[in-house]
């Protein structure tokens, strides 16, 4: 086995969403289109789509030589001069599709077959295809798994768009196969990530955990074989390391009130997708506008884990320092502290349009994000989400029971706390103080008026907690939390001021 100096993940300072984009663009389509000197049609089915949205644009593909995006699911017009690039998941249905494009010799769909399998390909996907039409088989040039059967979301995220894994995974009313199933593929798609980033991990899990233990082995094997396959596979002398941590180990981060940017806007306005529309101020009055919060929005990628008061304070200084500029000072010579007024002015300079566009879109948002956090309770909710979740009060002080239960109860009294609301503070409170007295703790839970809905909701989570070693989340949290109290406390002074 050999090893190089440095993996995928290092060069490209793991970028994971770039890594995909070159596989996808450059040592696939461009591969192809170099290696025919013209253009090629690109047939993709459903799973492929999704990867594909994730990293790469129609502008990008066409820049690569893809002249027509095709999907595989559908009745598609033939282009017999033309040679295709099939980008689809191994399965036999799919390769059927693949053989019915060549079934009719004296009219196939297309020319010269270059074949990229989403993933590794089973026996049942090899045999589809070993039983293709001859003309299919003699004009197949390329066969190749891209190992890219994930979502690429970030430079340093990404999902498999599982939804309901969780369900399958902790229901009672799930049969074991099922989730031996499902865990199977998980492992698989990690294994695909590893692949791509040319990481071979070293694998730890929670002692005790059966559920991970299993996964974590599954994952091994797979890992094994998959270097056993690949003579050529190389990877850093200096491996990562892969932690398998069950959900139920750490209830509660997801149900917390975070203050990023991407947080705040995604928790509080209405985003679909990765779309927003919002009101925007222009010369001839207010008008609609619509932003895409994904990677192509610089601005975006720079401030969406950015904490949301520092995004509107890095933005008024840009503004202020383009105001500044010898380009700027016909709007008053810098000296606008109005971001308003600043805004007003870069629009009559036609080479800060553009930039000031995104400036004020991002402003527009954080602002209005603010707006609704400060009108709906949700600042003393996160108050009191981080003492259940810390242990410890903003000043670093452990706050009694009763003295939790008390504020509890007069936030829950606020008409301005929406019922998701009181439900994520109620569910921070029950996974978290499990040594209140149960009088104490019904008093509370009461207090919230949760909806049958929510309280079911509820009881499914603290079910997925039973069998931690480490018991409750809040215990986790107090443990390795109370060390930082004078960073928490930092962060509650500038979180909000």
């Amino acid at each position: 086995m050999s090893a190089s100096t440095a993996s995928v993940a290092q060069l490209h300072d793991v970028d994971l969403r770039k890594v995909v984009q070159d596989k996808v663009l450059l040592q696939m389509v461009k591969h192809v289109t170099q290696l025919t000197r013209g253009w090629v049609v690109m047939i993709v089915d459903d799973e492929a789509t999704k990867t594909l949205t994730h990293v790469a644009r129609m502008s990008e593909l066409t820049d690569c030589g893809v002249s027509l995006l095709e999907r595989l699911e559908l009745d598609r017009q033939p282009f017999p001069e033309m040679n295709a690039v099939y980008f689809i998941a191994p399965t036999a249905a799919n390769v059927r599709r693949l053989a019915r494009d060549f079934e009719d010799v004296n009219k196939p769909k297309y020319n010269d077959v270059y074949l990229y399998f989403l993933y590794h390909a089973g026996e049942d996907a090899l045999n589809e295809l070993k039983n293709a039409p001859p003309i299919l088989l003699q004009r197949l040039k390329a066969l190749q798994e891209v190992n890219v059967d994930f979502l690429a979301l970030e430079k340093c995220a990404f999902t498999f768009g599982m939804h309901e894994a969780f369900h399958t995974l902790y229901s009672p009313a799930v049969k074991k196969s099922e989730s031996d199933k499902l865990m199977q593929q998980i492992s698989s798609k990690l294994v695909s990530v590893c692949a791509t980033l040319e990481e071979y991990p070293y694998v730890r899990y929670q002692a005790g955990h059966v559920r991970m233990e299993t996964l974590a082995q599954m994952f091994q094997n797979k890992m094994n074989d998959y270097l056993a396959q690949n003579s050529a596979f190389s990877y850093a002398p200096k491996r990562g390391t892969l932690l398998f941590i069950d959900r139920g180990q750490d209830m509660v981060t997801p149900l917390m009130h975070e203050s990023s940017f991407q947080a705040m806007t995604y928790d509080l306005l209405e985003v679909k997708g990765d779309q927003i529309s919002y009101e925007a101020e222009t010369n001839s009055g207010t008008t609609t506008k619509t932003a895409f919060l994904n990677e192509n929005d610089k601005q975006w990628v720079e401030f969406r884990h950015t904490h949301i008061a520092e995004v509107s304070t890095e933005i008024g200084k840009r503004m202020t320092a383009l105001s500044a500029s010898s380009a700027g000072t016909s709007l008053g010579r810098g000296k606008s502290s109005d971001l308003q007024a600043m805004a007003a002015g870069l629009r009559e300079l036609p080479e800060y349009r553009e930039m000031l566009g995104k400036l004020s879109q991002h402003l527009y948002l954080a602002g209005k994000a603010m707006e609704i956090f400060t009108a709906t309770a949700l600042l003393d909710a996160s108050n009191i989400e981080q003492t259940l979740a810390t242990g410890v009060d903003s000043s670093g002080k452990k706050l009694k029971h009763t003295t939790i239960a008390k504020q509890l109860e007069d936030l829950f009294k606020d008409p301005k706390l929406a019922e998701k609301d009181r439900f994520r503070v109620a569910a921070v409170f029950a996974l978290t103080q499990d040594t209140m007295k149960e009088a104490e703790r019904n008093k509370v839970m009461q207090a919230a008026k949760l909806s049958k809905k929510h309280e079911t909701i509820l009881e499914n989570m603290r079910r997925s907690q039973i069998g931690n070693k480490e018991g409750r989340s809040g215990r986790i949290f107090q443990r390795t939390l109370r060390s930082e109290n004078q960073n928490n406390r930092d962060q509650r002074v500038k979180a909000y001021s």
